[in-house]
């Protein structure tokens, strides 16, 4: 509740940034977490849109408890069938780099060493209009 996202910038061009607690409050979040997709960074921190920092308030979190135990427990269980962005492919006939992804459940299926080299990638990817983040998110 206490984690900051990028809302948008105010008539002044100035970076309006909110707790995921002010979101919650609203009845427009859903659109906000559908629609707010950009990022902003000032000269220390990144910030991210909504969608990605309050998972659980904008409903993109499983309300049961995750099966599988975690080494540091959260409110948002891993989505089986997230994407995140898995590296580049070159298309063989065209020779363009094409950006490649998984589902969450691709990687669990994996074994461990690739899980972690996977994981260790902090690489996000972005068409301008919607962020697909690594795995290690």
């Amino acid at each position: 509740p206490n984690d900051e996202f990028f809302f948008k910038f105010d008539v002044n061009n100035d970076a309006r940034i909110h707790k995921c607690q002010w979101l919650a409050k609203r009845t427009d979040k859903y659109k906000i977490c559908d629609e707010n997709t950009a990022e902003y960074k000032d000269k220390n921190f990144l910030y991210r849109p909504a969608g990605v920092v309050c998972l659980s308030t904008c409903g993109y979190c499983s309300k049961s408890p995750s099966m599988t135990p975690s080494v540091s427990p959260t409110d948002c269980p891993e989505l089986p069938t997230k994407p995140f962005f898995y590296g580049y492919e070159e298309d063989k006939i065209t020779f363009i780099k094409k950006p490649k992804f998984h589902q969450c459940k691709w990687l669990a299926a994996r074994q461990d060493q690739q899980i972690k080299e996977t994981c260790k990638s902090r690489t996000d990817w972005t068409d301008g209009s919607s962020i697909i983040l690594s795995a290690r998110e």
